[in-house]
């Protein structure tokens, strides 16, 4: 019984991270302010290189990127080109792998991404509010003295 219990409880697990990253934001309604102008990123060699991001699945080529273990720092650089090359999905994913596994770094990043005060137009990332305060709300269970993610989050709540 225990056993089919545990089963149950997989399948559920797994078809809830499924959805979770399959699922597209919703639209923005508000327009998005001035877009900035990114900086240019470095060319990046290895398994989480341009070659490969821009050759392969971009589903291979995150689990590749993600198994040889970059710092946050680099991957951060990784989710900046793929933005800039609009591999959308490719920066989704790294983002949302590394927040979920307890990276607070990366979770507040991931919030302002769709934070509407810091989202960037024509980007990858619409506005979304109730994405950025799920992130927001990640940080905060985590790091619970983090003031930003704190304020950001009481705002995108009123």
């Amino acid at each position: 019984m225990a056993i089919i219990l545990a089963v149950i409880a997989l399948l559920v697990a797994a078809a809830a991270a499924g959805w979770w990253f399959m699922r597209q934001p919703a639209p923005a309604d508000a327009p998005a302010p001035a877009p900035v102008p990114a900086a240019p990123v470095a060319k990046i060699s290895g398994p989480c290189g341009d070659d490969l991001m821009k050759s392969g699945n971009d589903m291979e080529f995150v689990k590749g990127c993600l198994r040889s273990q970059p710092s946050s720092a680099q991957l951060l650089d990784v989710i900046a080109k793929a933005k800039a090359e609009k591999k959308c999905d490719v920066a989704q994913r790294l983002y949302a792998y590394k927040a979920q596994s307890g990276d607070s770094q990366m979770a507040m990043r991931y919030a302002q991404e769709y934070d509407p005060k810091s989202a960037q137009a024509e980007g990858c990332f619409s506005p979304d509010p109730q994405t950025a305060s799920y992130w927001y709300e990640a940080v905060v269970n985590q790091d619970p003295q983090n003031a930003e993610a704190k304020a950001r989050l009481a705002e995108l709540k009123k």
